[in-house]
């Protein structure tokens, strides 16, 4: 069976870069409201998304670590 690179979707990890902030607060959020949802209470669920509410605050946070990034395709798809 061989591969069409063409066609795969290339996965990769790499340094958080300061323009990815937006793309991570909407993958955080996305997160905690759909993986989250069965496990926490609202309340909870809120609580939690709140920490990415000021933008520029949640990518200093992430900044201050070593956070990496996976992408697909050259578009952020998690981080850690």
């Amino acid at each position: 069976m061989s591969v069409d690179k063409e066609k795969s979707v290339q996965a990769a990890l790499r340094p958080m870069l300061p323009g990815d902030v937006p793309m991570l607060v909407k993958i955080f959020c996305n997160s905690i409201e759909d993986l989250a949802s069965e496990e926490y209470s609202p309340g909870q669920i809120e609580a939690w998304i709140s920490v990415a509410e000021d933008e520029q605050a949640f990518g200093a946070r992430l900044q201050g670590m070593l956070t990496l990034v996976a992408t697909l395709g050259g578009v952020p798809a998690g981080f850690a």
